[in-house]
């Protein structure tokens, strides 16, 4: 059981009263209600009145045991600001240390409920508690009505600690009840498994739960769960007060998709978590060909719900599917689900397969977008990969060579942006196209529209991109922070979203917070790996040499049995000493490769053995090769904040930065990430 704690009855800020258990502040004639953490945060601070209160102080004080960015603390002391009607600069009420934390500095009074119900009870009796003594020389229909009186006050004491108790025992769920009282528009869809009679078309189900999500997410009132998130609780035994507190929602939308040939059957059902109270219900049994009106329904449906104002601008930019072809919408589908299977190695699958279908979706509707830009992924890893990557024999996917494979992914591009209607979209396909092209002028003015897109909530984009790799290594650390904790705010468990925070205070040399955020981040879900690597860079930079090993040893353990293990194994024997023994693995790897691509992570092991002849030919071939720049910047994103290669030896990715705008003297922060190499 949990330490109980009596909370105060009432907090005086200066001229303004916090009723606690209502959460209500009290200005003057003016009353607002604070979310049930920003009262924790208020009452924090109150016990600490005039003291430095560090961010990692109410992080834990608050969220205890859970991974909460800084972001959600500075939204809370912002509600709060705003209740005391404390806006302006300088603050009266609470004031930021910047890069430490808060302190509170106005006067503060904290009325503990024990302390109201003396004063209560001698005001009514008349008596103070000293005087019982008195009470034999009173007459007993007197000791009668005081003991009343007393026994009332005890009614109403134990009462009013059995709330309070109640209140510091209370789960994330009556939080999350509290949340939905005052209107917290947040929603997770949850889609149960494909109820068709052929259960090999859970894509469909999957892709019309996405597209309704995708629909619900444009619209900046609505908080809306990612797809990944959602997923976690797919057979699950769960109810839905649970996951609706896991995902930290006030909403949950159940769908259900069948679908029988031509024929479709849809039920959607908006559930408040509170009390499970159903908000909004509703079946549609038509063809498929009424797939778009049935979710744009939906959509509309519950945003009406809501209390979201739809006009017809904002009802366009919600609905921005990108075609009315309902088989090039089922031909994308499959392709989407098959990129992403193909992705995660299962199987057979290729992204070849993948590409049948954007090609048969781009056929019958040559105006659709979305496939059009998926379509380029295939091309863009022969680049980068060679033609190592799976693909289907036969005379449909030829051998193709980099630079001739680079052609039709820029291609694919340029038709992408030509075609694209949903902002997002177009702008993944000029990064992509930036990105994987021999110049990099245009990467500013790319960043600023991103800006653009983020400032006007039109930013939505979750698909396949590069847009996180760009970002990072142009130096943008402050937007790919604002974007992760955007993303963490709409869903506390985007993993891909944990992940950009970690790589970002890894850029940025902030070892402390990445050291946080990867032990808040497995709780949450973050996996081992991306941990341990970055785990192992900091050993590295802070020439830890048994600390490293350690880690390697553990990351061996992850990777045994796959292609990743003989690297590991390599880079081991590096961190040991061994240094024979990886130039070895290194250069019978080289000769394995022939020509079909350099070896960008053969940089890594030669860096460590101190091979500096090896690993400049290596950089030379990497900056002649078709969109090296593409392989350099996966290489220094493994490195963290440092150059690890001398850019003299890489004069076109030299180019490429200083055409991006870059300051090539400020971007060589480290030349070595490692003490621990052969010197």
């Amino acid at each position: 059981m949990k330490e109980q704690k009596q909370l105060p009855k009432t907090i005086k800020f200066g001229d303004c009263e916090l009723d606690v258990p209502s959460g209500v502040v009290i200005d003057g004639g003016r009353s607002t209600r604070l979310d049930p953490k920003s009262v924790d945060v208020a009452i924090y601070l109150a016990e600490h009145c005039d003291q430095l209160v560090t961010h990692d102080q109410l992080l834990e004080a608050v969220w205890p045991n859970k991974f909460v960015t800084e972001s959600q603390l500075s939204k809370r002391i912002t509600e709060i600001r705003q209740a005391l009607g404390d806006n302006q600069k300088p603050h009266r009420y609470i004031e930021t240390l910047p890069k430490r934390g808060y302190r509170l500095v106005c006067q503060c009074e904290i009325v503990e409920a024990i302390a109201e119900s003396i004063q209560t009870f001698e005001s009514n009796t008349g008596l103070m508690l000293g005087e019982i003594d008195q009470a034999h020389s009173t007459p007993w229909t007197a000791v009668l009505s005081f003991m009343g009186v007393v026994a009332g006050v005890i009614v109403i004491a134990l009462g009013y600690f059995v709330y309070t108790n109640s209140a510091i025992e209370t789960t994330e769920l009556d939080e999350l009840q509290v949340a939905a009282v005052v209107a917290d528009k947040s929603i997770a869809v949850l889609l149960f498994d494909n109820l068709a009679p052929d259960r090999s078309e859970q894509w469909y189900a999957n892709g019309v739960a996405e597209d309704i999500r995708t629909s619900l997410a444009r619209l900046p009132e609505l908080r809306v769960s990612s797809r990944s998130s959602s997923l976690k609780f797919r057979g699950e035994n769960l109810g839905i007060r649970e996951i609706a507190m896991r995902l930290d929602v006030a909403y949950v939308l159940e769908v259900s998709v069948r679908k029988d040939g031509d024929r479709l059957r849809i039920t959607a059902k908006l559930i408040r978590a509170a009390d499970d109270y159903t908000m909004w219900a509703d079946s549609y049994d038509d063809s498929t060909e009424a797939i778009f009106d049935v979710e744009k329904d939906v959509a509309e449906s519950i945003a009406a719900t809501l209390g979201v104002y739809l006009d017809d601008e904002r009802r366009d930019r919600m609905i921005q599917i990108g075609t009315r072809n309902v088989a090039a919408y089922e031909a994308y589908l499959r392709g989407v689900d098959t990129h992403t299977k193909a992705f995660r190695n299962d199987g057979i699958l290729t992204m070849w397969d993948a590409n049948e279908f954007f090609e048969r979706a781009k056929e019958l509707d040559p105006d659709f977008a979305a496939p059009i830009l998926m379509h380029h992924d295939a091309f863009v890893h022969v680049v980068s990969q060679g033609n190592g990557i799976p693909r289907l024999s036969g005379d449909k996917n030829p051998m193709l060579l980099p630079a001739a494979a680079l052609e039709l992914a820029l291609a694919d591009l340029d038709l992408a942006k030509e075609k694209a209607i949903n902002p997002s979209l177009r702008l993944v396909a000029e990064f992509n196209r930036e990105y994987f092209s021999p110049t990099w002028y245009q990467m500013p003015r790319l960043i600023a529209r991103l800006r653009e897109l983020m400032n006007s909530n039109q930013w939505s984009w979750s698909g396949h991109s590069w847009v996180e790799e760009i970002l990072q290594v142009m130096g943008e650390h402050e937007l790919s922070r604002e974007w992760a904790e955007e993303r963490l705010r709409a869903d506390p468990l985007d993993i891909g979203a944990l992940r950009m925070l970690v790589d970002v205070e890894f850029m940025t040399g902030n070892f402390i917070a990445v050291q946080d955020m990867i032990s808040r981040g497995r709780v949450a879900g973050l996996g081992p790996i991306p941990g341990i690597i970055q785990e192992i860079g900091i050993a590295q930079i802070q020439g830890n040499r048994e600390e490293a090993i350690r880690l390697e040893e553990e990351l061996m353990d992850i990777f045994s049995g796959t292609p990743n293990f003989a690297f590991n194994e390599a880079l081991l024997a590096a961190f040991q000493g061994d240094y024979a023994k990886a130039d070895q693995w290194g250069i019978e790897t080289e000769v394995s490769l022939g020509g079909s691509r350099p070896g960008i992570y053969l940089l890594r092991i030669y860096h460590e053995t101190g091979n500096w002849e090896r690993h400049r030919a290596l950089v030379e071939k990497i900056d002649a090769w078709p969109a090296g720049a593409v392989m350099f910047s996966e290489y220094i994103l493994q490195f963290g904040y440092s150059l690890p290669f001398d850019l003299a030896d890489a004069p076109k990715f030299a180019a490429q930065l200083q055409q991006a705008g870059i300051d090539l003297d400020a971007f060589s922060v480290l030349p070595r990430l490692s003490t621990m190499g052969n010197q």
